[in-house]
């Protein structure tokens, strides 16, 4: 659903704007980098509203560590919430 969205090509072409809502350092042990930073994402359109929120690794050459693509959290569309529950 995030990747068909198209979320971040639409902040790309400037539909949306990515808001970094939380931005710290992962755990070393990940294996990732000295100077990646683990961040938390919101896109929101014209309004300021919310469609999407997303977690990536951005490593100090801009890239986005792990997979390479950020890890979608919840999706707001057609008034419905979307998100991912946490494993009990």
């Amino acid at each position: 659903m995030f990747n068909e969205g198209g979320y971040v090509e639409r902040v790309r072409k400037g539909e949306l704007t990515e808001v970094i809502v939380h931005s710290g350092i992962p755990n070393p042990v990940i294996g990732l980098p000295a100077g990646t930073k683990s961040q938390m994402i919101s896109y929101r359109d014209e309004n300021g509203e919310e469609v999407a929120r997303a977690h990536r690794f951005l490593k100090p050459d801009g890239t986005i560590g792990a997979s390479g693509l950020a890890d979608p959290k919840r999706i707001f569309k057609n008034g419905t919430l979307y998100r991912l529950e946490k494993s009990k």
